[in-house]
């Protein structure tokens, strides 16, 4: 199956569990093809820095995401540690990182 069967499926049963209003999905493909892989209209694949090897398709949805954004579009550029302090602060957590062993030093 593909992922937007299975994707729906997950969907679905948050919804039937009662949880969707709840829920923050986040969605974010491979960045590209690599060798003989398709990234038509974008030059280059992975590994490289034409828009083939960095765009990727991504969105959010649920019940989570605000209603003035719902429907909206962004064409920021991000990386996948930006969601971090959203997970975080939304867990309840602070985005700081306060480790409770300190790193090694060299």
């Amino acid at each position: 199956r593909d992922s937007d069967e299975w994707l729906n499926q997950i969907v679905q049963v948050v919804k039937k569990r009662k949880m969707w209003n709840n829920t923050l999905l986040v969605f974010s493909a491979d960045n590209g093809g690599v060798f003989a892989g398709n990234n038509f209209p974008l030059r280059g694949e992975k590994h490289t820095n034409f828009q083939g090897g960095m765009k990727a398709a991504a969105f959010v949805s649920g019940g989570l995401v605000p209603n003035r954004l719902r429907g909206t579009r962004s064409n920021l550029r991000i990386h996948i540690a930006d969601w971090y302090s959203t997970f975080a602060s939304l867990a309840g957590q602070s985005a700081a990182d306060k480790a409770p062993i300190s790193p090694l030093k060299p």
